[in-house]
Formats: structure tokens, sequence, C-alpha cells
């Protein structure tokens, strides 16, 4: 826990009064929540891609298999651009989900290789939600924005609740 938290319990009151006041702002007041989902979820996008593609670049050594990880690493770099420049939320998530998945099924199936079943209902439920958020419209990104603003509300509180304690520590040994 020291990890998401300061030391300093004064701190640690302030900055999370600071987040769930912006939560609130940028849910309520503001657009600022709303365009902030897009640059996260863009980055989200960028950094797993990435990580997930050395992973499975190291994995596969088919010639096939590698053309077919760059191609799907250069289409989901393309998605997380396109959301930064106003494409809509939804088909971009779904459009990297689907491909996702398809990619996996495809790479199996190019290097006859069998997986356990439950990888199997994972990238099936993969392929599943992408073609569900791709087609889903403006509702995910309001999904999206609530989760954040949640999420910002959490930690928040998270903050708050760590620093209070720890003042009202200080205060019985005194």
């Amino acid at each position: 826990m020291k990890k998401f938290a300061s030391e300093n319990a004064v701190l640690n009151i302030v900055i999370g009064a600071l987040i769930v006041a912006f939560a609130i702002v940028a849910m309520f007041a503001t657009d600022i929540l709303a365009d902030l989902v897009e640059y996260i979820v863009a980055a989200l996008i960028i950094a797993l891609s990435t990580l997930r593609f050395t992973a499975d670049f190291k994995r596969y050594t088919s010639q096939n298999a590698r053309f077919i990880l760059i191609f799907e690493l250069a289409l989901a770099l393309g998605a997380a651009a396109l959301i930064i420049t106003g494409d809509p939320l939804a088909r971009s998530v779904g459009f990297v989900l689907y491909m996702r998945g398809f990619v996996y099924f495809l790479i199996m199936q190019l290097q006859n290789l069998k997986q356990r079943f439950d990888k199997f209902l994972i990238y099936m439920a993969v392929l599943t939600l992408g073609a569900y958020v791709l087609f889903s419209g403006n509702a995910f990104a309001e999904q999206l924005e609530i989760i954040l603003f949640v999420l910002l509300i959490a930690y928040g509180a998270f903050l708050l609740y760590l620093g209070i304690d720890e003042t009202m520590r200080k205060k019985k040994r005194k």
C-alpha cells in the first residue's frame, strides 16, 4: 500500500481531497473526464499492444505468425491514433479487441498449436466483447467515463482514509 500513498498523512489528505474534488467537477461541471478517457484508452492500447507484441513475437518463430503480429501491432497503433484524432472510442476499442481474438485463433490455426480450454474460452470472450463494443456506439464511451469517475473517487477516498487514520493514530499516541 505504500506504493499508492505518501508516508505524510497531511499530504494524503490534501491529494485525496483534490482528487475527489477534481473527479466531481470533471464529471458534473465540465467535459474534462470525457476527453481524458480518450487519451487514457489510447495510451492503454499503445502500451498493452506493444507489451503483448513483444511477448508473442518471442514465442512464435514462424514467419507467417510474426508477419501477422507486426500487422496487428500496426493496426492497433493506428486505432490508438484514430482515437486521439476524434474517431469514436467504441469503434477503435472494439476493433482492437476483436482483432486480438481473431489473430490469436489465426496463429493457433496456422501453427497447428493446441491450447488449454480455458485460454480458448478467454480469447473467445475477447472476440465476443470486441464485437459487442464495436457495435455498441456511444454507450461504451459513457460507461468508460463512469468507470474512470468511480476509480478516481475510490482512490481519492482511499488517500483520505489513510491520511485521516494516520492523523488520528498520532493524536492517540500523544
